[in-house]
Order: C-alpha cells, then sequence, then structure tokens
C-alpha cells in the first residue's frame, strides 16, 4: 500500500463527451501499485454517486472494471480546445452556464454587472468582507456566469460582497492578460470600498479551478508589493 494513489475525476453533465444522465457524476477510485493498461485489477475502492463499492471481491473488481471502461471513454472524449473547435466549445458551454444564472434564486444577495476599469464585473452584496473571485474554465472558457450559483451562495452564505472578475481569455489573450485583469479589479475594489460599501481591511482573493492558479497569484503580487 505504500504506492496507493487516490484519483478523483468531477464532471458536469454536458461538458464532457456529450450529456451525461445524471446531472453531476463523482467517480472516486484507488489504485494499489504501479497504474497500468490493467490498473482495473488494481482499484479497491470506487465510487459512483451514491454507489460504493469496497473490497477485492469479485463484485467490486467488476465495478473496478467498468470504472475503468469509463475512465478510458472520457478520456478519449475529453473536451477539444483546438483553435477550430474553440469557439463551438466556448458557445455551448456559456449557453448553459447562461440558463442556469438566469434560473438561479439570489434572494438574500443583490447582484449587478458593472465594470471595473475596463473589465466586466459581476458584484454580490452580501456584507462588508470582500471577496474578488475568478472563475474556473482552463483560463480560455467561461464568463460571469460559469461559477454563478458559487459567488450567490458564498456571498449569502459566508456574508460577503464578492466581486467576479470577467478576465480575458487565452489564447487570444495569453499570459499575463488574465492575471492583469484580476490584479486590476482587486486595486479597484480597494480603491473604490467606499462606494461599493466593503471594507478595505477585509478582502480576500478566491477562484475555481484555473480561476484558483489567478487567485494564488493575485496573492503573490500583493505580498510582493506589501
Amino acid at each position: 500500500l505504500q504506492h496507493r494513489q487516490v484519483v478523483r475525476l468531477d464532471l458536469e453533465h454536458g461538458d464532457v463527451g456529450g450529456r451525461i444522465a445524471a446531472d453531476h457524476l463523482r467517480l472516486e477510485f484507488a489504485a494499489v501499485g504501479q497504474v497500468h493498461d490493467h490498473f482495473a485489477r488494481a482499484i479497491d475502492h470506487v465510487v459512483v454517486g451514491e454507489h460504493v463499492a469496497v473490497g477485492r471481491d469479485d463484485e467490486a473488481a467488476a465495478e473496478g472494471g467498468a470504472a475503468a471502461r469509463l475512465l478510458r471513454h472520457l478520456a478519449g472524449a475529453r473536451t477539444d480546445l483546438s483553435a477550430e473547435k474553440l469557439t463551438a466549445v466556448r458557445a455551448s458551454l456559456d449557453a448553459r452556464r447562461r440558463e442556469t444564472a438566469r434560473l438561479l434564486d439570489c434572494t438574500g444577495v443583490q447582484v449587478t454587472d458593472e465594470v471595473a476599469w475596463g473589465t466586466g464585473v459581476r458584484i454580490y452584496r452580501g456584507g462588508e468582507p470582500a471577496v474578488v473571485f475568478c472563475h474556473s474554465g482552463a483560463f480560455m472558457l467561461g464568463n460571469l456566469d460559469t461559477d454563478h450559483h458559487l459567488c450567490v451562495e458564498l456571498a449569502r452564505q459566508a456574508r460577503v460582497t464578492v466581486i467576479s472578475v470577467d478576465y480575458r481569455l487565452a489564447p487570444e489573450h495569453p499570459y499575463p492578460a488574465a492575471l492583469d485583469d484580476a490584479g486590476q479589479v482587486l486595486d479597484w475594489v480597494v480603491e473604490n470600498a467606499a462606494v461599493l460599501g466593503i471594507d478595505p481591511g477585509r478582502v480576500a482573493v478566491a477562484g475555481s479551478s484555473a480561476g484558483g492558479s489567478l487567485a494564488a497569484g493575485l496573492a503573490h503580487r500583493a505580498a510582493a508589493c506589501a
């Protein structure tokens, strides 16, 4: 067990390989030893949705084989972000997220779209502390609708004001464009704290997936400038 590896795979419907029957699928497996073409034999823990198979008996081995086949299928159906496909992928993702955002209940959170020194932002007012948030999307996908649900819940549950950044996307705008946009919004938030109704002494940065990397970059930049 000294070489035990744990892999988690999170998928939202429609993002990979077409529409998946369940709204959300979580597949987790732990593989012991070297992972190779026959790694299904080494799988001893499978979680698919609410179903759990544990152990090395025949039933668990069968579930492990099914998990391995699913992983191979998904690897072959991963999102194609090549130049000729990127526009279509963006349009499909944006349409789904736009509809999800439109239907979301935002009770208790005031949501407005504004412009921060040339960069679009969506502000979720839930309290005086502020969080500058960068959405997910592999640096190439997404917009203010992408993590709308997450931002609403963060503002509502944490009682903070979330400022979500509509940063420029690659490859049209290569590094450090996205980081520069996020940094500009962070500066704008602090400078306009009184107008925004936030506490400039309690400003955090956060993000999802690629946005988490941008948030980390913002933290490093802020520390270097302190």
